[in-house]
């Protein structure tokens, strides 16, 4: 976690640096382990050439974790707010077999 700390610190001085921006709130957004960036001046075809050199089944391995992420994410909220249904649900996770 520290190392991510560190890395979005580093993107985050050297996209200052370039861009003279003092605060980067709009421009970058976390979601748990991954980081997106938003720059209005991105070339929408550079972007295009970008996405399309990676490989198919990298982008579903990504994707699987991303969604992996979201489900963990997402029980998180549900223990708050559900605890009793999020309990039940654990135990029943516990008795299945491996």
């Amino acid at each position: 976690n520290n190392d991510l700390e560190i890395d979005i610190g580093n993107i985050k001085e050297q996209y200052r640096r370039t861009t003279g921006r003092r605060s980067l709130k709009d421009y970058l957004m976390r979601y748990g382990p991954y980081l997106a960036f938003d720059d209005d001046n991105d070339d929408p075809h550079e972007l295009l050439l970008w996405f399309q050199a990676v490989e198919h089944n990298q982008y579903l391995s990504e994707r699987k974790k991303l969604q992996a992420l979201h489900q963990q994410l997402r029980n998180i909220h549900h223990f708050r707010a559900h605890p009793d249904d999020f309990l039940a649900h654990t135990e029943y996770l516990w008795t299945l077999p491996y």
